[in-house]
């Protein structure tokens, strides 16, 4: 009996391997959405969406996207400079799309309070030779910009907030990614 055991379950793995199933295969899924005007359903361009440390800018028609999230409940951050920061929680299907349109779409509140930007500024050099990394595309909270001939960049008008910094450029070995912190009426450098 103990033999016969031993032999189901080897085939039980076997059969798993052959198909390309493992035992500890995390599981992944999607989120399409819109965002909307909660005052009149308006879509929203240009909200930030960040969920599972992925971020991604709303299209015209106030529509996103994003592929590959691990499939469990996750906190999802919108915003956009004339509406209130959204804080929700979402749950992400196992080999599915979670979807929040229409009636299911997220809303934001219009702000009432004077709007406060932040400011980021930096200069982007190659780690071996301190030389200037020149035309590097920056990316902070859905706006992007290019390092000049210095490698030095400024990106303004940033809602306060967390976001990731990418730096990308075809001579660096990998995108460099810092989460950083952007405050009201101040400048970030680094």
């Amino acid at each position: 009996m103990m033999r016969r055991s031993k032999y189901i379950i080897l085939f039980v793995l076997a059969a798993l391997v052959m198909t390309g199933c493992t035992v500890n295969e995390p599981f992944y899924g999607n989120i399409v959405g819109e965002v909307r005007s909660s005052r009149t359903g308006a879509p929203i361009p240009g909200a930030l969406v960040r969920i599972a440390n992925r971020e991604v800018s709303t299209g015209e028609d106030g529509r996103f996207e994003i592929n590959n999230i691990p499939a469990k409940a996750h906190k999802i951050t919108i915003s956009h400079y004339y509406f209130k920061v959204l804080e929700d929680s979402v749950t992400i299907p196992a080999g599915k799309t979670a979807i929040y349109a229409g009636e299911e779409a997220f809303r934001l509140e219009p702000r009432e309070e004077p709007i406060s930007f932040g400011t980021v500024k930096g200069e982007v050099r190659f780690s071996g030779t301190g030389d200037p990394v020149k035309q590097a595309k920056v990316s902070v909270g859905g706006q992007d910009t290019y390092t000049n001939e210095s490698g030095k960049f400024t990106i303004g008008n940033i809602l306060p907030g967390e976001y990731n910094l990418r730096v990308v450029h075809s001579d660096l070995e990998k995108d460099y990614v810092r989460q950083i912190e952007v405050r009201p009426n101040e400048t970030l450098e680094f």
